[in-house]
């Protein structure tokens, strides 16, 4: 199984964490200042001293190139955050260790010479950070990485010095995003140091609900500071979502209870579904399953489907070429597969 292929994680605003770790090499200038051929012997020296990260994880790991993989499984691989956008486009030099589960990728001579990232269902921060930290740590054996005493640890980029740790957490906030609150919450939340930006879009564009709340800078923070601090601010924003749910169901419980109904109807009989259909369907009856509007016989969490229905994943399932229409069929069926049966 996937780390996001869990049918019961059961919670209802906390549907997924992250943490990463950025570094480089002492001695090495930064990815974007190597040349082609500087690019690819780093690259094969950091694949070849970090052979035996399945051993010390304790589970496989495939070391792909990616100049291998096609566009379609480059998409994919951004679509579940393995990958970036400048790792789909880019041409240099570069590849990553992936667990077999997907919990685990080490991105090398991207933006930086390595990052480290962990994924888990729900709020699990500590357990991933630990995890991170047994890693870096593995990898620091091998490699000395560039720090400085006044500015810690040195990246590509000013706003990842320091630790050079993101911690983020994914949330679901369906009736929240409706609320004429929202953007206000928003605002206050990022004078804190906490970024919110929806996985899909930003704005109205970010259809499904799911939210990304992580730290905006690593430089004067201490790892426990940044834990601290988005672990807070999460929690403050789930906390609003459950108040916005509970007032709106008790003023309109009808309504939404409709609406989850509909929603699960089209997603069960539609024999197409475009992307943005599919995460609003999915994040209505999601929601409908959490507060017991739907009742399925066996419990689910549709999380898995909203995090692999759009196009990239969709077209890496299939071989050869596939027009749009062929990929919206292929996600109504997947996420049909997906749907509990209902009571």
């Amino acid at each position: 199984m996937k780390w996001f292929e869990n049918p019961e994680s059961g919670n209802d605003v906390f549907t997924a964490s992250r943490v990463r770790i950025s570094r480089n090499i002492e001695g090495y200038k930064f990815p974007e200042k190597l040349s082609d051929e500087e690019q690819k012997e780093l690259t094969d020296l950091l694949a070849e001293k970090l052979t035996g990260i399945g051993l010390e994880e304790g589970q496989p790991f495939r070391y792909y190139a990616l100049s291998d993989l096609t566009e379609s499984e480059k998409n994919a691989l951004k679509e579940r955050h393995v990958l970036h956008e400048k790792s789909v486009t880019e041409k240099k030099a570069s590849g990553f260790f992936l667990s077999e589960d997907e919990s685990t990728a080490v991105v090398l001579n991207r933006d930086d010479h390595i990052r480290i990232h962990r994924f888990g269902l729900g709020m699990n921060l500590n357990r991933l950070g630990a995890a991170c930290d047994r890693l870096d740590d593995w990898i620091n054996e091998r490699f000395s990485y560039a720090f400085d005493e006044k500015y810690g640890y040195l990246t590509s980029y000013p706003t990842n010095m320091g630790t050079g740790l993101r911690v983020s957490v994914l949330l679901h906030l369906p009736y929240l995003q409706e609320g004429k609150n929202f953007r206000k919450l928003l605002q206050e939340v990022g004078r804190t140091g906490v970024r919110v930006r929806g996985l899909v879009g930003e704005g109205p564009e970010n259809y499904g609900g799911l939210f990304e709340i992580s730290n905006q800078k690593t430089l004067g923070l201490s790892e426990e500071e940044i834990f601290s601090m988005v672990y807070r601010m999460a929690s403050h924003i789930a906390v609003n979502e459950r108040k916005v749910r509970s007032m709106t169901l008790r003023e309109n419980r009808l309504a939404v209870e409709d609406q989850a109904w509909k929603a699960y109807g089209v997603l069960k009989y539609a024999k197409q579904l475009s992307e943005k259909d599919a995460l609003i369907y999915l994040s209505a009856v999601r929601a409908g399953l959490c507060e017991g509007l739907l009742s399925a016989e066996n419990p689910t969490d549709l999380f898995q489907a909203m995090w692999t229905c759009r196009d990239g994943c969709i077209r890496e399932r299939h071989i050869g070429d596939m027009t749009p229409m062929e990929v919206n069929a292929a996600r109504a069926e997947m996420v049909r597969a997906y749907l509990p049966e209902i009571r």
